[in-house]
């Protein structure tokens, strides 16, 4: 029987004298291990993004506590219409009003500042002495802080 096609390659023959060595081996194995082993560490950074995420939203209520402690302070009087803050100073209204997944700030009801991201629920419960402001995030955090008016001269509405 006749075989066409055959072909013989040259380089066949040289490259079977160098082979592929025991110590070529390991060396190709050795990086192979070195890359898998950044798997789970690449897991845990995705799998950690979202707990980073709820730690940033809580700094983030805070420097909003903050901010809104300052203006209630400062305020003459205080308003709370249906989730929305209303307060009073120098002749100027500033409310305080949940807007899609944020809270904003509004004054004279113009602008549109953006103080707080990522809201569920926000409540305003007026008391004698301030406010009671009751948050939850999306991430199922409910944060809450009790804010103290001046009360010399002030008016209050509940």
């Amino acid at each position: 029987m006749r075989m066409f096609f055959k072909k013989e390659w040259k380089f066949v023959n040289n490259m079977n004298e160098r082979g592929f060595t025991l110590l070529e081996m390991l060396f190709g194995f050795s990086i192979f291990l070195i890359l898998m082993s950044f798997i789970p560490l690449s897991l845990k950074f995705v799998a950690s993004h979202s707990m980073f995420e709820a730690r940033v939203q809580s700094l983030e209520w805070k420097v909003f506590v903050n901010q809104l402690k300052k203006e209630v302070r400062m305020s003459e009087r205080m308003l709370n219409r249906s989730n929305q803050l209303v307060l009073i100073k120098d002749g100027d209204t500033v409310s305080y009003e949940r807007y899609q997944e944020n809270i904003r700030r509004r004054v004279n009801m113009q602008g549109h500042e953006i103080v707080l991201q990522q809201v569920d629920t926000v409540q305003y419960e007026a008391t004698p002495s301030g406010v009671k402001v009751v948050y939850k995030d999306l991430y199922n955090q409910e944060h809450q802080a009790h804010l103290f008016m001046v009360m010399k001269d002030k008016a209050y509405d509940p």
